[in-house]
């Protein structure tokens, strides 16, 4: 249509209908027509990349995605975070976390600044797979890569320590976020019931009750 009234389409037609297409699910045509972009001598940029990437990850061809990852750089197109984090968080879905861990290193490399969504990803994985040393490692990390951890992944490290009744730590972690982390802190709450720990436990939501009370009652 856009050709019969003598238009070329640009970046912003073939990305908005690419995005269309991966939105319906029409991944194959999504794919023909960024075959058809560079047909057209467009070259994609790192929007159009990104909604591929994003689309092929969320219908589990991983393997397909990471290729347009690499494609992407040898285009001399820089990756950005959110080239990674779609693949991280589908190598952890898929419990490849070594994989997702070389991708994280691969961001580092790049001197990109990894996000909660990054290190969030591979430490629930982690903490799911029962490698609690390896989840703990992966969160002390955060701060020295210059990503401070927020509420989200506060819960999660919190919540693994205490399934794992590591409730020192989980209460050492809750310190520090007073003065150093983005997490929401319930401050000087703690719970007499916890007297049969070693060490009080302060909570991060009001729905850490549950959780800590159960473990609680199993060590009782």
């Amino acid at each position: 249509m856009l050709l019969e009234y003598g238009f070329k389409p640009d970046i912003f037609t073939f990305s908005s209908i690419i995005d269309g297409l991966c939105r319906a699910y029409r991944i194959e045509d999504a794919l023909n027509c960024f075959t058809e972009m560079v047909k057209w001598r467009v070259p994609p940029n790192a929007i159009t990349y990104n909604i591929l990437i994003r689309s092929l990850c969320v219908i589990g061809d991983v393997a397909r995605s990471l290729r347009f990852l690499r494609k992407m750089q040898a285009d001399g197109i820089s990756p950005d975070i959110y080239s990674f984090n779609s693949l991280i968080q589908s190598f952890c879905r898929m419990d490849k976390i070594e994989k997702a861990k070389k991708l994280l290193d691969s961001m580092l490399a790049l001197g990109l600044s990894p996000d909660s969504y990054s290190f969030g990803a591979i430490i629930k994985a982690l903490s799911e797979s029962g490698r609690l040393d390896e989840a703990k490692e992966m969160f002390l990390s955060m701060e020295a890569n210059g990503c401070i951890p927020d509420s989200y992944v506060c819960n999660l490290i919190l919540e693994t320590l205490v399934q794992h009744s590591s409730f020192e730590e989980a209460r050492d972690i809750v310190k520090r976020s007073d003065a150093e982390m983005e997490c929401k802190v319930l401050k000087g709450y703690s719970l007499s019931d916890l007297a049969v720990c070693t060490a009080p436990v302060f909570l991060l939501e009001l729905s850490w009750y549950s959780t800590i009370m159960g473990n609680i009652h199993q060590l009782a």
